[in-house]
């Protein structure tokens, strides 16, 4: 019970936040003072995305033996379009059975 009211506590306010502007976006989405904006922002949100991603390569502790794991991930997504909810899917039933099979 107390995980999840955590998770609700950690989840709600950035949802209540963000649900009036999906709310009210199409109403200024074509303004070109916004779209000037969001370009300006580009920038950050992928400096944003880009430190915890290689805060968590370096902890994850990848070497030459399961380097393929990610860059398999990675392609599936871009060039064939998989949808990284499979991906994660896939990977957690993969290890899953990886694990059970190894005991």
């Amino acid at each position: 019970r107390g995980s999840i009211l955590t998770t609700f506590g950690t989840v709600l306010p950035s949802f209540l936040i963000i649900l009036p502007i999906a709310i009210f976006f199409h109403n200024f989405k074509d303004n070109a003072i916004v779209e000037r904006i969001f370009k300006g922002i580009r920038p950050a949100v992928v400096a944003l995305i880009t430190v915890p991603t290689f805060s968590m390569a370096k902890s994850a502790k990848i070497n030459r033996y399961n380097i393929w794991i990610p860059a398999v991930s990675a392609l599936l997504i871009w060039l064939l379009g998989f949808s990284p909810v499979w991906i994660i899917i896939g990977a957690g039933t993969l290890g899953y059975l990886m694990r059970n099979v190894k005991n």
